[in-house]
């Protein structure tokens, strides 16, 4: 259970004892089952209370204040994520580490649709817990409660990253619970017996040897990866993870391929952008990688704040490789303005400086460096620079 499905046990505590069967001596009635269940659920209460509380401090916030997509898109296309993933939890093929999931700002039929199948399957749980039994309920809660903290995936994760398998392991709890009332329901006669083991034998065992044959594709971040493209060939964002998959492991050709490739599959794509930069930088294609940073480091999509820094100062790092140190020094200035504290900015001027015959700048800068990132080497440096000025002096 991922820490955000988490939150939404909080209400089932006390729904699993107001359904429960007692014994009717000691059934509390009205209020007093309602306060009891209350009780229940304070407890729990307790314990997410402090995680969320020390979470909004860790982040400043609840997290989805800055999101990659807008609250429209979150609201619109709600109804379809939840369709995605009960379609998955209830026919669990083609499954994968990540999924392109199509997002709409505004009504669309389809989302309509969704809206009506949800509300359908709702007063489906709602009519078989009043009509046989209110575990039919306590399985749809299992199910729908844990999805729906899912849903600020929207908001917050990039496209291609929005929507895990992990968000079904609790509604898998209530698919179990279900599929149990209706084997249970025909267990009760004998005769049904043999049939019901001549089906359900032989699903068990196939399921069992589908869950062993997922595992291969969880052997290594590569194969990881390239199951996720081979389910949605449009997830250029995993592409981007497979090729920096592939430059950690030095295998340079076939990191820029992928890059190169994610590109293609998205060409306004931010992120594909950048995973093709910083492929470049790291195999050291300056002037390749030059017209990209600057055009994410300084072009109207909308950009991370840390993201931006990072450009701005590969960006500088491009231009100093290329012998352009006026335009080296131009960047790292916009840097200093947009992110003054951002680690490497001061060093990376520094060098700036001292190449260009700025010494005592230079100096100024190194330790300006080490002031706000203890970076030892830019300590090391601005001592040796105010030693150097010094004996100039004398």
């Amino acid at each position: 259970m991922s820490k955000e499905t988490a939150i939404a046990v909080l209400p089932i505590f006390p729904i699993v004892y107001w359904l429960a069967p007692t014994e009717k001596h000691t059934e509390p009635q009205g209020t007093r089952r309602i306060l009891s269940a209350v009780r229940i659920g304070a407890l729990y209460a307790s314990s997410a209370a402090i995680y969320l509380l020390v979470r909004s401090f860790i982040l400043r916030g609840t997290g989805i204040e800055e999101g990659k997509h807008s609250f429209a898109e979150v609201v619109f296309s709600s109804p379809q994520i939840l369709s995605f993933y009960v379609e998955k939890l209830f026919w669990p093929s083609g499954l994968a580490g990540f999924y392109v999931n199509q997002l709409v700002s505004f009504p669309t039929a389809r989302m309509y649709l969704a809206t009506g199948v949800l509300l359908l399957g709702t007063g489906l749980f709602v009519w078989l817990a009043c009509r046989f039994s209110g575990v039919f309920a306590f399985a749809g809660v299992l199910i729908l409660l844990p999805l729906l903290p899912a849903l600020a995936g929207i908001r917050v994760y990039d496209q291609g990253n929005m929507t895990h398998d992990r968000y079904l392991y609790l509604p898998s709890v209530g698919l179990c619970l279900l599929l149990s009332l209706a084997v249970g329901s025909v267990w009760r006669d004998m005769r049904a017996r043999p049939v019901v083991l001549l089906i359900c034998v032989p699903i068990f065992a196939f399921l069992c040897y589908l869950t062993v044959r997922q595992q291969r594709f969880y052997h290594d971040d590569e194969a990881f990866y390239e199951r996720a493209i081979a389910v949605d060939s449009r997830n250029a964002l995993v592409m981007g993870y497979l090729g920096d998959a592939y430059l950690e492991k030095n295998e340079n050709e076939l990191a820029m391929e992928w890059f190169e490739r994610g590109l293609r599959t998205a060409p306004n794509d931010p992120n594909a952008k950048f995973y093709l930069a910083r492929g470049l930088m790291k195999t050291q294609q300056y002037s390749a990688a030059e017209p990209y940073l600057k055009d994410l480091a300084y072009g109207s999509q909308p950009i991370a704040p840390k993201r931006k820094s990072a450009l701005l100062l590969s960006l500088a790092n491009a231009e100093m490789q290329l012998n352009e140190p006026d335009m080296a020094e131009r960047t790292l200035k916009d840097l200093a303005e947009f992110d003054f504290r951002f680690p490497g900015l001061h060093r990376t001027l520094g060098i700036v400086f001292q190449r260009t015959g700025k010494i005592e700048d230079a100096q100024k800068e190194y330790a300006l460096e080490f002031q706000i990132s203890s970076d030892r080497e830019s300590g090391r440096q601005a001592i040796a620079l105010a030693r150097l000025l010094r004996e100039f002096q004398h």
